[in-house]
């Protein structure tokens, strides 16, 4: 293990296995910690040689699916091979695994970044989410399952989120306005969520009012009044730091985001976050929620960085090397805190980047399933 510390500002020598590299979670993470103030040597894993996020590593591994039984020992002899001091998941099926694997990783001298099981499991459950605010007086999007829907003496009014109960980056979600919309797109997915859509306060009219060119643009779900707030969280359940944002997504990717402050939801954030600590809230999480006319709702509860971390990270808000710095190196709250300033004057337009590699790296990473930055060139295209 490496053991260098230091006071904030020094160039801790830290080694970072960064999961799911080929997704835009993981890639993200990437991005921030070359930002950070950290000399980093960063291995990143993934299970598909495509994912452009091994490219940019350091060093690079292919791993089987979180779901297959040699995942954790794959892992775990990467980890001892590179002498790793943390690992940050970077993608929602690995994020369980090693949530439930946090101990054995911490006894063979690994730490991870990440919530207790029973946290994950509930935040990666839309219906059991919706449970625990319910059952605490929290705000949040009101959400059923087909049954219960069907069941229900009073059912929710159109316009209705119909999404799967375990998805994340909006995949698989659809806005019904009627019935048969609603019967249709039951009638091809499973195990669905029906969740309330939140009518910003802004709009004029009122739910019954809405039309479908209100949530659609040429086919696709309009995402544009959508709010995120990532904290950073001790064990204790103390706010280490806290960002918000007003984002517009396509789908289900921000490509706008702007910082801004807000008393009311950074109040709620807190207070949730006081709940979710009895249940091993540890580190990174984010909410998401709209702003109506009877204040924020709640819709979505993520215990993980995001695909704009990299972002946050740019605007002087680098939860990564915070992280990092208060969970394995020691450091304090107050001293990581200085590098979550979030410079508001700040506004972000995303775009797609380009990764190029050859076909000899992508063929090596095939054949023998790892990649050395001394193998490899890759170049940027904007």
């Amino acid at each position: 293990m490496n053991n260098t510390t230091g006071s904030l500002g020094e160039k801790l020598n830290v080694n970072v296995l960064v999961t799911g590299v080929g997704g835009g979670v993981g890639d993200s993470i990437l991005q921030a910690l070359r930002l950070s103030g950290l000399s980093t040597k960063i291995v990143g894993v993934d299970m598909e040689p495509w994912g452009a996020g091994l490219y940019k590593s350091d060093k690079s591994y292919l791993v089987p699916p979180a779901s297959e039984t040699d995942y954790k020992e794959e892992l775990l002899n990467i980890c001892h091979k590179e002498d790793i001091d943390v690992i940050i998941p970077g993608s929602d099926p690995e994020l369980s695994v090693l949530a439930e694997h946090r101990g054995f990783f911490k006894d063979e001298g690994f730490e991870i970044i990440v919530s207790d099981r029973k946290l994950v499991d509930i935040c990666r459950d839309k219906l059991r989410t919706h449970s625990f605010f319910k059952d605490r007086g929290l705000p949040f999007a009101d959400s059923l399952s087909a049954d219960d829907y069907y069941k229900a003496s009073g059912r929710l009014q159109f316009p209705l989120l119909v999404k799967p109960r375990g998805g994340s980056a909006s995949r698989g979600i659809c806005v019904v306005l009627n019935e048969k919309e609603l019967e249709k797109y039951l009638g091809r997915a499973e195990d669905a969520v029906i969740q309330e859509y939140i009518i910003p306060s802004g709009w004029e009219g009122g739910r019954s009012n809405v039309l479908r060119d209100d949530i659609y643009s040429n086919g696709r779900l309009l995402q544009i009044e959508e709010v995120s707030t990532q904290v950073l969280v001790e064990s204790s359940g103390d706010v280490i730091g806290i960002f918000t944002s007003k984002n517009v997504l396509k789908s289900g990717v921000p490509i706008r985001i702007e910082p801004f402050q807000s008393k009311a939801i950074n109040g709620l954030v807190e207070e949730i976050v006081a709940q979710l600590t009895e249940l091993g809230l540890r580190g990174p999480c984010n909410f998401q929620c709209k702003i109506s006319s009877e204040g924020p709702i709640f819709f979505e509860l993520n215990p993980r960085f995001t695909g704009i971390t990299s972002v946050r990270a740019a605007m002087g808000f680098n939860e990564i090397e915070a992280a990092i710095r208060f969970f394995i190196k020691g450091e304090s709250a107050e001293s990581v805190q200085n590098i979550l300033k979030t410079q508001s004057n700040l506004l972000c337009k995303r775009f797609s980047a380009n990764q190029l590699f050859t076909k000899a790296q992508l063929k090596k990473l095939k054949v023998s399933g790892y990649l050395n930055l001394s193998d490899r060139t890759f170049y940027e295209s904007g």
